[in-house]
């Protein structure tokens, strides 16, 4: 090879390293994000025995029993002025609280709102949930 030749494909390697370099990174990026979804949507899945317990006003002072996995979903309802604050009070661990949320059907005498609540582990939980124009409402969870 001639000395321009040479100086040529002297060149050439850095870029084909660096080339070489980005696809291998690219590979192990692409199955990096590959095992997150996957260990992700392993942990998302709910498990197949559980259910949604649906409870209302008409539970106050109750209690409700739950599996762990299953969901609660607590609707409230307020006749007249005030609401039901949006983060509600739970005793134990047993039971971690989801969200809260005004659904779409609406009654015009005063608001609806949806809580809910995951049973997590066996134990028992009470929700107090305060309202601001009147008394608390409070359901007790027995999770087993």
């Amino acid at each position: 090879m001639t000395g321009l030749a040479l100086q040529a494909a002297a060149s050439l390697r850095p870029k084909t390293a660096v080339v070489a370099c980005f696809s291998e990174v690219g590979v192990m990026w692409v199955r990096t994000v590959l095992v997150a979804l996957a260990v992700v949507g392993c942990g998302s899945a709910r498990d197949s025995s559980a259910v949604v317990l649906q409870i209302s006003d008409e539970d106050a002072a109750a209690v409700v029993t739950a599996k762990p996995a299953d969901e609660i979903d607590l609707t409230l309802h307020t006749i007249g002025p005030g609401n039901y604050v949006e983060t509600p009070s739970v005793s134990s661990p047993a039971v971690s609280f989801l969200d809260a949320s005004y659904p779409a059907a609406q009654n015009p005498g005063g608001p609806t709102q949806l809580f809910r609540f995951d049973a997590v582990s066996s134990g028992t939980a009470v929700i107090t949930i305060p309202h601001t124009t009147k008394s608390s409402f409070e359901v007790t969870i027995a999770v087993r």
